[in-house]
């Protein structure tokens, strides 16, 4: 009897493996395709940055850096020529008014002081004398008019008695005696009226010469006053209180007349100046609050000046200083300072990124879900401050922004970050 064999063969499981294997695979594979299809460029992670879009108020500020400066500053400068003797103070010393500075030495305006000295003394001597003088001869000449007058008044009670017993016929006065005493008469009263003329010119002459002389010695006076305070200046002395903001002279030193000696700033007068980007200093206008911080305390202030000229990209802007000066407050002491521009209320915003401006559009690169996808997308900005800016559109709330510099993938749709 024949026995009949089953010949079934067993499923190959191995087989059913493998292809379950390659169908992963390959789906995989297309999901993977799918993902980072267009991706072109790869960014290192740790070398980017990213930051989130928010929602809320916007307070736009500009930053800038400076140094407190004195508000208002005295030029010190020099009245007299001379050299250097002695430096009694030096850049940061605080005077008062009147303190000596420096000292100086000048032995030809000394010398020029002595001889003015005798010139005055000399010419008001003089003057003495001669106005002395003068008011002898004038004396002399008063005295001659006064005889000449009691010469002609006596002539003349002659002439009038002679007249009045000629006139009546009598016989006592001769006609030729009458004209005589007459004609003696009119002498002495032409020689009354010439001494009363010599002492009206003479009082003019006297007038002439002493104002001639009070001009020589007020000219001499003037010099030796003017030589007097350039002496008195040899000494260089404060003429506020406060701080010395230079001293560049040394013992030995030549100095000229109108050099600037050293400029003494009041410490309770200082104004913040700060640098601001050109491409921010537009916004600013003058009222404007501002927060200063000295490093070691903050202060409130408000703009007051902004400088027209444009140096190395910065634009200088001056601060007033509202509150009570801190404790450190100094010339010269380095600071930074926040300019509050404006407040939008209810709006989203981002850490700026490096190229973006206020009221442009740009492209930024916006992460997916996962972070490792990033693709571009423009956006519309608003208002912007140092280290924020307003989002218009293109971008919604919680969106991860990359804000690196992307020069290096700008020109790629989708970038791979890694």
């Amino acid at each position: 009897m024949d026995i009949v064999k089953n010949t079934t063969k067993k499923p190959d499981r191995k087989k059913y493996w493998l292809l379950g294997l390659v169908g992963l695979i390959v789906a995989l594979v297309i999901v993977f395709t799918s993902r980072f299809q267009n991706v072109t460029y790869v960014a290192n992670a740790s070398s980017i940055l990213i930051n989130s879009v928010q929602r809320g108020d916007l307070q736009v500020t500009v930053d800038g850096y400076g140094k407190l400066t004195p508000g208002d500053i005295a030029v010190i400068g020099a009245a007299s020529d001379g050299l250097v003797r002695e430096v009694r103070v030096r850049a940061g010393d605080t005077v008062q008014v009147g303190d000596v500075l420096l000292t100086m030495e000048n032995y030809q305006l000394v010398q020029e002081q002595q001889e003015l000295k005798l010139e005055v003394s000399a010419l008001t001597a003089d003057h003495s004398v001669n106005k002395i003088t003068r008011e002898s001869e004038l004396l002399d000449l008063t005295t001659e008019a006064a005889n000449a007058e009691i010469d002609y008044r006596d002539v003349k009670l002659t002439l009038d008695a002679q007249e009045e017993l000629f006139s009546a016929g009598k016989p006592i006065v001769s006609r030729i005696e009458y004209e005589r005493t007459m004609l003696t008469a009119q002498k002495y009263h032409q020689r009354w009226e010439m001494q009363q003329d010599r002492i009206s010119k003479y009082r003019e002459v006297m007038e002439a010469a002493d104002n001639a002389e009070n001009a020589r010695l007020g000219q001499a006076i003037g010099n030796l006053e003017r030589v007097n305070t350039q002496v008195k200046h040899l000494s260089i002395k404060a003429s506020v209180s406060g701080i010395t903001q230079e001293m560049s002279f040394s013992p030995g030193q030549q100095i000229r007349q109108g050099d600037v000696v050293t400029r003494i700033a009041r410490p309770d007068d200082l104004v913040a100046e700060i640098k601001i980007q050109e491409l921010q200093v537009n916004n600013i206008r003058p009222g404007m609050p501002a927060i200063i911080n000295t490093r070691n305390s903050q202060t409130k202030g408000h703009v007051t000046r902004i400088d027209p000229a444009v140096i190395d990209g910065t634009v200088l802007v001056e601060l007033e200083i509202l509150d009570r000066l801190p404790r450190e407050a100094r010339p010269d002491l380095n600071i930074d300072a926040v300019i509050e521009v404006a407040h939008v209320p209810d709006t989203m915003f981002i850490r700026r990124p490096v190229f973006a401006e206020s009221f442009t559009s740009g492209p930024l690169y916006v992460l997916n879900d996962q972070g490792d996808i990033a693709n571009r997308r423009v956006v519309q900005f608003g208002q912007a401050s140092s280290s924020l800016i307003e989002i218009v559109e293109g971008l919604e709330v919680g969106d991860r922004v990359i804000t690196s510099d992307p020069t290096d993938w700008l020109s790629h749709e989708k970038i791979l970050v890694r």
